[in-house]
């Protein structure tokens, strides 16, 4: 891969977060639901999965490779917002 940011590397990056959404969703369902999670548990993980692909998404269509200090932020969020919910 280039190591200059161009649309087209912005767009093909973009392109495989978004394939690799749902796959991750299913996933990391059936991980938890295998590993004795109830419904409500395996399912908040699999659209935690589903959302950080999302967010990924965006934030690289934005701001690029400048996005890595946004990424670890949302995957703080979502890391707190799993444990209050999982309590």
């Amino acid at each position: 891969m280039s190591t200059r940011d161009t649309p087209e590397a912005r767009r093909k990056i973009v392109r495989l977060y978004l394939l690799l959404a749902l796959p991750a969703f299913a996933f990391c369902y059936v991980l938890a639901a295998i590993q004795g999670a109830n419904g409500r548990l395996s399912a908040l993980l699999g659209t935690i999965a589903l959302a950080g692909c999302l967010v990924c998404a965006a934030a690289y269509h934005l701001l690029g490779p400048s996005s890595k200090q946004l990424l670890y932020v949302a995957a703080g969020v979502l890391a707190l917002v799993t444990f209050f919910v999982a309590r």
